[in-house]
């Protein structure tokens, strides 16, 4: 028999696309993921569908044969347990592209449109009263202006394939950008905890016996971490000619955006002005990027600032 989770969704990372984007997946359920650009408005409004193919258990069949369907608790229960793996890949296939497309911060929804069944792929039944489900899923700004080259698509593939998701510190930081105008203040309380959390995690991927003792025991300040234990890593990749650092401007702002945290967390300190604010963001987004080069993928170098780069430290120097 056939699943599929059906969601309207409006996405940046897709508004440069003029055609359908395809994922196919391996696994159990052998998911195809599709993105559609709607005919009437393509620049803004798609269709993701994350169609899967499986053999339910005897009793689940007896169920759907029947006529009319028999709706038992244990039909219900079969279908939420294969919509979560279902949408997880149309999620998963969705952020990942955003990550590998180079898109730091905005926000992006997705609406509960339809789920259903089919036996033979062809005649659908609608199964959306028995599982009512909406997602809000945040991608990235700013949006590159042309369309998506086939080797990202097989990159964004692999990653959802073999179970690489989007960094925790890149969804916390989607979720600081999403509130800079209307919660300014949390807005950078969750940018400083992107970059820390980012930092985290970048330390267990390279040095996995460490993992346990930096997410459970107190660490250093971030900036002294950054400063002083991030050049002793055994980093997988780096820019050529350049130190296994953080250049110091973006350095600056996390600074400044660590003593703000400080200040609004024990003290109440006034909201942070915008134009800081979006610095701030802006340099924990640089930040993200250059673990995840130091971290193994190549490609995220391209999303460095010709400026930053510049600014980088030389070996010699």
């Amino acid at each position: 028999m056939f699943v599929k989770v059906s969601y309207d969704l409006s996405s940046p990372v897709l508004a440069v696309e003029p055609e359908a984007l395809v994922f196919r997946y391996g696994g159990e359920l052998r998911p195809v993921v599709t993105l559609t650009p709607s005919s009437t408005d393509p620049a803004g409004k798609w269709a993701g569908e994350a169609l899967g193919e499986l053999t339910p258990p005897p009793p689940v069949a007896a169920d759907l044969s029947s006529s009319p369907v028999q709706v038992t608790d244990r039909l219900v229960g079969f279908f939420k347990e294969v919509h979560p793996q279902l949408l997880a890949y149309l999620q998963g296939t969705v952020e990942v592209l955003a990550w590998r497309r180079g898109h730091s911060v905005g926000e992006t929804q997705l609406w509960s449109k339809h789920y259903m069944w089919s036996i033979d792929g062809d005649d659908w039944h609608d199964l959306q009263k028995l599982t009512r489900i909406s997602l809000r899923l945040s991608v990235g700004l700013p949006v590159p202006k042309a369309r998506v080259p086939p080797e990202i698509l097989e990159d964004v593939r692999n990653l959802v394939e073999t179970g690489v998701a989007e960094p925790l510190g890149r969804h916390l930081l989607r979720e600081a950008w999403a509130q800079r105008e209307a919660s300014p203040r949390s807005a950078l309380v969750l940018a400083i905890a992107a970059a820390e959390v980012g930092f985290k995690q970048f330390i267990g991927s390279l040095v996995p016996h460490a993992a346990w003792l930096v997410q459970n025991l107190p660490t250093p300040p971030l900036e002294a971490m950054l400063v002083k234990y991030l050049p002793s890593l055994p980093v997988k990749l780096r820019i050529k000619g350049k130190t296994v650092s953080i250049p110091d401007r973006i350095l600056s702002e996390i600074r400044s955006g660590v003593l703000l945290r400080n200040q609004i967390a024990h003290k109440g300190a006034v909201s942070p002005k915008s134009d800081k604010l979006q610095r701030i963001l802006f340099a924990v987004s640089d930040l993200l990027w250059i673990l995840d080069l130091y971290g193994g993928y190549a490609w995220a170098g391209n999303y460095l600032r010709p400026e930053l780069i510049a600014a980088w430290k030389d070996e010699r120097g």
